[in-house]
């Protein structure tokens, strides 16, 4: 009797101890991955983050994404360390095509358009550092905008930017190593006609 209750007991606490260890590594587990996943929008494929302000930083690849996310929610919320950032280069780009609207499929001659929908136009582009970046315009519906036209000429409604694309080469104390990320500002927003050539 007393051997199968010391056998029973045996196997209690294993199960105990195994249930333990198993829960504590599916917790520290999840812990690594809410890191990332708590910003704002992280885009993975194209490792980019939309941040609240508007603006976009770029990685040149996931493993530097992954490390400054991580050390900013591991280090900067406790307010213990601070990355260093040292500015590198700074490219600029006007007008950058970003699409025609969908409401102009067809070239057309008109004497002007009028924006009564929302949409959305998007593009991307490969910096002067090779690190491709994702853009967008979005038009918001209830706002009513004409923009005039040559009536003359075929045309299509189109979106644009002008973008700042600043580098910067990043250092953290609890690396050896260093990285670069790029961050994308918009400078301005617009739609305008475009016409056929």
């Amino acid at each position: 009797m007393n051997n199968k209750f010391k056998l029973t007991s045996m196997i209690f606490a294993s199960t105990i101890l195994l249930t333990t260890f198993s829960t504590t590594d599916v917790k520290a587990k999840n812990n690594d991955s809410l890191l990332i996943s708590t910003h704002p929008k992280i885009d993975y494929n194209n490792f980019q983050v939309y941040n609240s302000d508007g603006s976009i930083t770029v990685y040149d690849n996931l493993q530097d994404m992954q490390r400054d996310l991580n050390f900013n929610n591991r280090f900067l919320t406790a307010k213990a360390f601070a990355p260093g950032e040292k500015l590198v280069s700074t490219q600029k780009k006007d007008k950058v095509f970003l699409g025609y609207s969908k409401y102009t499929k067809t070239w057309t001659k008109a004497s002007s358009y009028t924006l009564l929908k929302s949409e959305t136009f998007s593009t991307g582009f490969t910096t002067k550092w090779d690190s491709k970046v994702n853009i967008s315009y979005s038009i918001s519906s209830g706002i009513n905008t004409t923009i005039p036209a040559n009536k003359k000429k075929f045309s299509k409604v189109a979106g644009y930017a002008d973008i700042t694309v600043k580098r910067y080469k990043v250092t953290q104390p609890n690396l050896s190593s260093s990285f670069y990320k790029n961050k994308v500002t918009y400078r301005d927003r617009y739609t305008k006609v475009k016409y056929k050539k």
